[in-house]
C-alpha cells in the first residue's frame, strides 16, 4: 500500500515538473509577444491580424525581406529559441540518465526514444497552445478584439506549423549533443536559424522571378513560418498579402514542416540505437 501511494506521489511530481515550465513559458512568452508586437492602430483589432502580427507582420502590413524587418522577426523568435533550448537540454539529459540506467537492460532502444519523442512533441504543442491563448488573452485587455471567419483558421495554422519547427528543432539540438557531446549544441542551431532568418534578404533579388523566389522560399523553413506570406483560397487572405512577389501555400507549409519533423525522428531513432555511441564519447572525453 505505501509502495503505491510513494509511486503515485512521484508520479504526480514528475508530471509537475513537465508542466510547470512548459505552462510558465508559454503564459510569458505570449504575454511578452502580445505586449511587444501586437498594436492595433485604432485600438481593435481582428484575430487573424493579431495571428500575423506574431509571425512577423507590422500593423497591418505584412513582413518584408528587407533587413529591418528580418531582425523584428528574429527578435519575435526568442521566446521560441529559449523554449527549443530548455527542451533540448531535457531530451538529452533523459538520454544520458537512459544510456547508464536504462540501456544496459533493454535491447529496445527504440520504444525509450518513440516514447521520448512523444513527451516532446506534447511538450512542444502545449506550449504554443499556451502561447497563443496567453498572447491573445493578454490582447484582450489591452484591446477590442474582433473575431472574423478565417481567424480561427489562421490560429490553428500558427500553431501547427511552429509546434512541428520548435518540436524538429528541439530534436536537432539533442542530436548533435548526441553525435557530437557538445555543449555548443544550441548555439549552433540558432545560428543557423539566424543565418536562414538572414538569407530571407534575397528574395528582393529575386522578385522579378516569380518561380525562382517561389523556389527558394520553400526550401527555406523559416519562410514558411511567416503565415502572412501565405495565400490560397481564402478572398481575405490574398487581399490582405502586399509583398505580392511573396506566395507561399498552406498545404506545401505543412507536409514540408512535417517532412523535416518525421526525418529528424528518424535520425535520432538511429542515432540512439547505436550501440558504440558512449564508448565513442567516453575515449573523446578521455582524449
Amino acid at each position: 500500500l505505501f509502495g503505491d501511494i510513494y509511486r503515485r506521489k512521484k508520479r504526480l511530481y514528475t508530471i509537475k515538473n513537465k508542466i510547470f515550465p512548459v505552462l510558465i513559458a508559454g503564459i510569458l512568452s505570449g504575454g511578452i509577444l502580445s505586449i511587444v508586437f501586437i498594436n492595433p492602430y485604432d485600438g481593435r483589432i481582428l484575430v487573424s491580424e493579431a495571428i500575423l502580427q506574431l509571425s512577423g507582420s507590422s500593423g497591418a502590413f505584412p513582413l518584408t525581406p528587407a533587413f529591418k524587418d528580418l531582425i523584428s522577426f528574429t527578435i519575435r523568435m526568442i521566446p521560441d529559441y529559449m523554449f527549443e533550448l530548455y527542451i533540448g537540454i531535457e531530451l538529452y539529459r533523459h538520454f544520458c540518465t537512459a544510456s547508464v540506467y536504462v540501456f544496459s537492460r533493454t535491447p529496445n532502444r527504440s520504444r525509450w526514444y518513440i516514447r521520448e519523442v512523444l513527451e516532446v512533441a506534447v511538450a512542444v504543442f502545449g506550449y504554443q497552445i499556451i502561447k497563443i491563448f496567453a498572447a491573445m488573452s493578454v490582447t484582450f485587455l489591452r484591446y477590442q478584439i474582433e473575431p472574423d471567419h478565417f481567424g480561427f483558421f489562421l490560429l490553428v495554422f500558427h500553431i501547427i506549423v511552429y509546434s512541428l519547427w520548435v518540436f524538429t528543432v528541439s530534436l536537432l539540438i539533442n542530436l548533435i549533443s548526441i553525435k557530437y557531446g557538445s555543449n555548443n549544441a544550441f548555439i549552433w542551431i540558432v545560428g543557423i536559424q539566424i543565418f536562414m532568418t538572414a538569407l530571407l534578404e534575397l528574395v528582393q533579388i529575386f522578385e522579378s522571378n516569380l518561380t525562382l523566389t517561389k523556389m527558394f522560399l520553400n526550401v527555406n523553413p523559416i519562410a514558411h513560418l511567416v503565415v502572412g506570406w501565405h495565400t490560397g483560397t481564402i478572398k481575405e487572405l490574398k487581399n490582405s498579402l502586399e509583398v505580392t512577389y511573396i506566395r507561399l501555400d498552406f498545404k506545401v507549409t505543412l507536409v514540408t514542416m512535417l517532412a523535416i519533423s518525421i526525418f529528424s525522428v528518424i535520425v535520432g531513432m538511429y542515432l540512439v540505437s547505436q550501440h558504440e555511441f558512449l564508448i565513442l564519447n567516453a575515449n573523446e572525453e578521455g582524449d
